[in-house]
């Protein structure tokens, strides 16, 4: 066959003539897939189409069916807080169980002086005649609840503290206020390296930190007393500048103005040089020096300026004390650490504690003028002068016990020294003091603050609550007793 003969087609195959190119696919369509609603080629009338049109609108929900979901809805919520406030009520008092149990010290609940947990003591010990059950004994609560779910006494309190062996001399000097020098204010670097030497970390119990400043040159270092939980009778070290660790005791607090004094072994330290905040004007520059976070950040320096003089904070300021407000940056940490001007005098005394979160750039810090009698006499005897005290011991009934033992929230005696000054009155113990003249004491800082405004001779007139042995509830009754001097007891 000659090559230019045409070929015979193939007999018994099929065709394989290439159909014509399909026409374009509508827009928003392509080749291959089927535009919405269009059947695809050589399907039948009856074929699904695998891209149906869309859906007819959704029909509305009537009111009625609506207003039932909502409700539904809100029993169904209801039903579920009620579920969780039920088991949360029964797992406090368990929670309350461990707390105690990990009360290492004495005094270290919150807010009680270290004379309040010298033994370990059971409040309903023999109390009341025919109770319910040895649960409820004298009939203290309606129902037959673990006491120790609500007045929880730890029993394995670790008594063993030892205070490091430091020498106490006495420095009768107090501190001087020096006035503000006539040259040139100097910059801040060099305020920095004049007052860092000065300056130290605090660490209680090797965990929680905070920020010293060395008053003396044989060890006496000035520091917030929430540093060291308002207690004497805790393990505390100091790192100085240097690096070196010492072991430290406490040689006085006094948590109505939130200032202590702490003392190391050793001689040759850098005191700082104190200036008077009495002084201090609106808009003047500060720094503030400390350790914000713990050691990791120690000897961080912040800069502002005083934004406020002789603020009044709250109950911080029931004692009298006036603060500096300052919007230089105080973090906790910087508790206790040095507010210094531009002439490297410190003029305060920091304090985290009485930061609000609810504002920025508010920091406060305590007048070294107005502390300096506090720190004369802490530095001097370890306690604060003309101070008073009741000669009791025990500890403040909280909201949460006020509320499951039918109480009210105040202070319970739970025992009262041969001295007291209920010594003689109808006042006994597990009575609850609830006001000090016209003041009402639902708490250990409320009673501290109505303290405060009396004197050691002062006669005061009580106001105690005292349960009923049967029953729920009580009665109260006010007795008028003379106040004692505090030598030192409970500060």
């Amino acid at each position: 066959m000659s090559e230019f003969e045409p070929r015979p087609a193939p007999q018994n195959r099929p065709d394989t003539t290439p159909a014509p190119y399909p026409p374009a696919p509508p827009q928003g369509a392509y080749p291959g897939r089927p535009f919405p609603g269009q059947v695809p080629p050589g399907a039948g009338p009856n074929v699904a189409c695998p891209y149906p049109p869309p859906p007819p609108p959704r029909r509305k929900m009537s009111g009625g069916l609506k207003a039932l979901i909502v409700t539904l809805s809100v029993l169904f919520g209801v039903t579920v807080v009620s579920l969780a406030v039920y088991c949360a009520a029964h797992a406090v008092g368990a929670v309350l169980g461990q707390i105690s149990d990990s009360l290492e010290a004495p005094g270290s609940t919150p807010g009680l002086p270290n004379e309040f947990f010298d033994t370990p003591i059971d409040p309903f010990e023999g109390y009341g005649e025919g109770g319910d059950s040895d649960q409820n004994p004298g009939g203290f609560f309606s129902a037959p609840y673990d006491r120790d779910d609500y007045f929880p006494i730890p029993e394995d309190r670790d008594d063993s503290f030892v205070a490091p062996d430091v020498d106490l001399t006495p420095a009768r000097e107090g501190i001087v206020l020096h006035a503000v020098p006539s040259g040139a204010q100097m910059e801040i670097p060099d305020v920095y390296d004049k007052v860092i030497p000065s300056t130290v970390l605090v660490l209680v119990e090797e965990q929680d930190t905070g920020t010293g400043i060395i008053a003396t040159e044989d060890g006496y270092i000035i520091t917030n007393s929430h540093v060291v939980s308002d207690m004497r009778s805790i393990e505390v070290q100091v790192k100085t500048n240097d690096g070196e660790l010492h072991d430290a005791i406490v040689v006085g607090c006094d948590k109505a103005t939130d200032l202590a004094v702490l003392k190391i072994n050793g001689s040759g330290y850098t005191p700082a040089e104190f200036g008077d905040s009495s002084l201090l004007r609106m808009g003047q520059w500060v720094v503030a020096i400390g350790n914000p976070g713990g050691e990791k950040f120690s000897g961080s320096v912040t800069r502002g300026i005083i934004s406020g003089l002789n603020r009044s904070v709250g109950s911080y300021s029931e004692s009298g004390m006036t603060y500096i407000q300052t919007d230089a940056a105080i973090n906790p940490g910087n508790s206790g650490g040095p507010l210094v001007n531009l002439y490297g005098q410190v003029v305060g005394i920091n304090s985290a504690k009485i930061v609000s979160s609810k504002y920025e750039g508010m920091g406060f810090a305590i007048p070294i003028t107005g502390a300096k009698s506090i720190l004369d006499d802490l530095l001097s005897g370890g306690y604060v002068k003309g101070r008073v005290r009741f000669g009791i011991q025990g500890y403040a009934v909280t909201e949460y016990q006020s509320v499951m033992a039918d109480v009210p929230m105040g202070f319970l005696i739970t025992h009262i020294d041969e001295d007291g000054c209920f010594v003689g009155t109808d006042v006994r113990e597990y009575d609850i003091i609830t006001a000090i003249g016209d003041r009402e004491t639902p708490s250990m800082e409320a009673l501290t603050n109505a303290l405060l405004l009396y004197s050691p001779g002062d006669e005061a007139e009580i106001t105690l609550f005292r349960p009923n042995e049967n029953s729920s509830g009580g009665r109260s009754f006010k007795v008028t007793v003379t106040l004692l001097e505090d030598l030192g007891e409970t500060q």
